[in-house]
């Protein structure tokens, strides 16, 4: 397990939205995130329920 369910919501929506920042294409993770450049640059699923997932292209 990477993302401790004890980890604050408020922490992992921090992160998730500065990896955003730092121009990942998407980001996945426990928690569902609204806004983002796209409609999928932030998700959540089953899979992503205990790491944060975060794409950048070369």
């Amino acid at each position: 397990m990477v993302v401790d369910p004890a980890t604050s919501r408020r922490l992992i929506e921090s992160f998730m939205r500065d990896a955003a920042a730092a121009g990942s294409y998407n980001v996945g993770g426990p928690v569902r995130l609204s806004g983002g450049a796209t409609a999928y640059q932030f998700f959540t699923d089953a899979t992503h329920h205990d790491h944060v997932h975060v794409g950048f292209t070369d």
